[in-house]
């Protein structure tokens, strides 16, 4: 699959967000974890909920608030009271074809039903206005809401020496990266009202541009070390 490996339960009405990471989970895990007494009520929802045709991740409402009463949960059916929300990689957004993309949505649709995307288009490659235009389009006529979203990572321009630097992350003291990132947010403007800042948009570059306007921060605010400069 094509979506990012972590799903997200926006819970309303008495349950509280739930982060759920879309592992190969057996039963008996959920048992030892939650419980056996909520274990057997996931197991009766579940297939109540499937037979039914509601497509909800009964293991994941349930777990979501063991508070939750039956009754409660008898009445989320068609997700009534949370909003699934996914992310969608910048990798698969600049290759994936309309068909493939389209029996993926298929096949997550047998399981449940999602609300909104957040449809990255950089990350360190830039898809197309064509291909970004195509993904909206197909989510939107499967009912799902799209917005965009943005992991702040760059590979080391062509020509340059690597930067001390974790994860691709920007150096913000780079006029070209900068650049960039003017270039990409200006694209998903193009297409989105709203996006999401992926936790990526942090810097710990120490390269000599990084240490000269460190210094100078420093001395202005007489402060000392990285922390003062990265965090205040």
């Amino acid at each position: 699959m094509v979506f990012a490996a972590a799903l997200f339960l926006s819970v309303a009405g008495g349950c509280r967000s739930f982060h759920v990471h879309r592992k190969t989970v057996f039963f008996k895990d959920y048992a030892d974890f939650f419980g056996r007494k909520h274990f057997d009520l996931w197991v009766k929802y579940y297939w109540k909920c499937q037979e039914n045709q509601f497509l909800i991740s009964g293991s994941d409402m349930i777990a979501a608030d063991p508070f939750c009463s039956e009754r409660n949960i008898l009445h989320m059916g068609n997700y009534r009271n949370f909003k699934l929300v996914t992310y969608f990689v910048a990798h698969a957004a600049a290759h994936i074809r309309k068909e493939e993309l389209e029996n993926q949505i298929a096949f997550l649709e047998k399981y449940m039903r999602l609300d909104k995307v957040y449809l990255e288009p950089w990350r360190g490659e830039l898809a197309s206005h064509e291909q970004i235009e195509m993904i909206r389009d197909v989510f939107h006529a499967h009912g799902v809401e799209v917005a965009g979203g943005l992991t702040t990572v760059i590979p080391t321009p062509e020509g340059e020496d690597p930067k001390p630097r974790m994860f691709d992350t920007f150096c913000y003291n780079h006029p070209g990266m900068r650049a960039t990132l003017r270039e990409v947010s200006t694209f998903i403007g193009k297409h989105f009202d709203e996006f999401i800042i992926d936790d990526f948009f942090f810097t710990d570059c120490t390269c000599p541009a990084c240490v000269r306007e460190r210094d100078l921060y420093n001395q202005k605010h007489h402060t000392t070390g990285w922390e003062a400069y990265f965090w205040t």
